[in-house]
């Protein structure tokens, strides 16, 4: 069975979690970088950065207009 090509989604993901944490620091309230980050977090079992990351989405997410 082939497989599919990856969306540029999975592909950030692949990156390395030092990588996305650097545009995080770039850009701290840059909530599609901090997900990419809890994903890539994810991928390697480290759930207390999933945590974290997951936690500051929410928090900004609930104090953001609704589009």
């Amino acid at each position: 069975m082939a497989s599919a090509p990856q969306s540029s989604q999975q592909q950030t993901t692949g990156c390395r979690p030092q990588q996305i944490q650097a545009a995080v620091a770039k850009s701290p309230d840059d909530l599609e970088a901090r997900n990419e980050l809890a994903k890539a977090f994810l991928e390697r079992e480290n759930m207390m950065g999933v945590f974290e990351q997951t936690s500051y989405i929410l928090k900004r997410s609930r104090t953001m207009p609704a589009r």
